[in-house]
């Protein structure tokens, strides 16, 4: 019973406290001769994100931070169990900002391309980030009063909402009561900006998806109607959406048959 007692030991205590906890996130440069300044100062805007803001305990933040971020480079390359964050020259797929895929490991890839979007490159690489933190896999969701399944993507409702750390601009996120919400909203919090009104409220630039039974996942935007926006944070080409990805699962599980997907 000894690992009992060690509950209540002071200096184990204060260890478990002090040990890091989540992910270690590696930035990769390929050939986008980002400044490695840049990158620094990128790499220490998003420790502070995760651990400061997005690690809070719920319904503050999500309660998930990260060991490290670091950038990659000759001398220090990628570790086997560090998560890649890959800054490339030329998107995979028409149009794309950044999207999150999985290595041959299973572990997440997260893929930006910054020269398409400067100087705004560390709002998508925040955006990834915390989406893959909460949602690594593409396989969570949450049910609304109507019975919808709402994807539990924490960017893309308010992924046009933006503000500072140190000076370097990252993306809002909303929080677990915008899926989850609780009887009495009364000083609930549901993104970290404070812009959000409701429960599943998508911001202007921003859209969601929900599970429709007859058509898979469906994308809409502010008003209720399919996104306006052309250039979304994350790649839209065919396999590489969110949306892509969600179906494939769902058709692996056999809870959508290819004649309703089409």
């Amino acid at each position: 019973m000894q690992w009992f007692k060690n509950l209540f030991n002071k200096q184990s205590v204060l260890a478990a406290v002090a040990m890091p906890v989540g992910p270690k996130i590696v930035i990769v440069d390929h050939g986008c001769k980002i400044p490695l300044a840049d990158l620094q100062k990128y790499a220490d805007a998003q420790l502070v994100q995760c651990n400061n803001h997005f690690a809070l305990p719920p319904p503050a933040g999500w309660g998930m931070g990260v060991q490290s971020i670091r950038v990659a480079d000759a001398a220090h390359p990628p570790l086997a169990d560090e998560w890649l964050l890959g800054l490339f020259t030329q998107p995979d797929q028409p149009g794309a900002l950044g999207y999150h895929d999985t290595t041959a490991a299973g572990l997440p890839l997260m893929k930006i391309f910054p020269l398409l979007d400067l100087p705004n490159w560390t709002v998508t690489c925040s955006h990834e980030v915390l989406e893959t933190l909460g949602d690594p896999l593409l396989r969570r969701a949450a049910q609304d009063n109507k019975g919808r399944f709402w994807a539990y993507e924490n960017c893309d409702a308010v992924e046009e909402d933006t503000y500072l750390i140190n000076g370097v601009k990252m993306s809002n996120f909303v929080l677990i009561p915008y899926f989850e919400p609780p009887t009495r909203l009364t000083g609930v919090k549901l993104d970290w900006l404070g812009l959000v009104k409701v429960p599943l409220e998508i911001r202007a630039g921003g859209y969601g998806q929900y599970w429709d039974p007859r058509r898979g996942w469906v994308m809409v935007g502010p008003t209720g109607g399919r996104p306006a926006r052309k250039a979304w944070k994350e790649a839209r080409g065919h396999g590489h959406s969110r949306a892509d990805r969600r179906q494939a699962l769902a058709l692996a599980s056999g809870a959508l048959s290819k004649k309703s997907k089409k």
